[in-house]
Order: structure tokens, then C-alpha cells, then sequence
């Protein structure tokens, strides 16, 4: 999905620039999708209030292996623009443990983004 705006976002985790100013991303970007995956796994499902869907299962203290596919299912439901994979690994000193990584994409055509001067 194209976006053509001046639009921005708060990018995530928020932090702050050398200068002090909040990080923005354009509104629709690659990074702003990264940003709403990364907002989208840090909350639990249920965690949000007005918005009970927003987020993903807790996974913390699952069985392993990890079922990966209600993570997947539940940034898919919030980020519908995201190209995504996910691997769970065991983490080599305790295999008990598992390693998840998540790989997010933009889909869809470029963002055009314009600037105020």
C-alpha cells in the first residue's frame, strides 16, 4: 500500500536524536512497518486497553519447540502490510530456550514521502 503524505510516526523503541528531538519515520516507510511489528510484539495480547487484539499470545514459558504461528498470526492481524518470517531456535548453551527472530517487510508498492521546507 502506497502512502503519499508528509505524514510521520514516533519510531520504535521510541528514543530520542543527538539533538534531542524524538526519532520520527515516514508514515507507510519500511521502517515505519518495522516499527509497528516491534510495537506489536512487545505487547501481550490483551494488554492494551480500548484494544484487547492489539498484540500477541504470551509465549514467555512455553513449551519448546515454540509454535511460532500465533505470533505470526497475531502481527498479522495488526500489521496487515508486513512481509514476515520467523524462526525460533534453540539457544546453544540451554536448549530449553528459544531464540526468536522476526524478519518484517514492507509490501506493496514504494512509499512516496514529501517534506515541508
Amino acid at each position: 500500500m502506497a502512502i503519499t503524505t508528509g505524514l510521520v510516526e514516533f519510531d520504535a523503541p521510541f528514543r530520542f536524536d543527538s539533538s534531542g528531538q524524538p526519532v520520527v519515520v515516514a508514515q507507510g516507510s519500511p521502517e515505519d512497518i518495522g516499527a509497528q511489528v516491534y510495537n506489536t510484539v512487545v505487547c501481550p495480547e490483551g494488554a492494551k486497553l480500548g484494544d484487547p487484539k492489539f498484540g500477541v499470545p504470551l509465549v514467555l514459558f512455553g513449551q519448546a519447540p515454540l509454535n511460532t504461528a500465533p505470533l505470526l498470526n497475531g502481527i498479522r492481524r495488526v500489521v496487515p502490510d508486513a512481509d514476515l518470517s520467523i524462526a525460533a531456535v534453540a539457544d546453544r548453551f540451554d536448549a530449553a530456550v528459544q531464540n526468536v527472530t522476526i524478519l518484517a517487510r514492507a509490501t506493496g508498492s514504494p512509499v512516496t514521502t514529501s517534506s515541508n521546507p
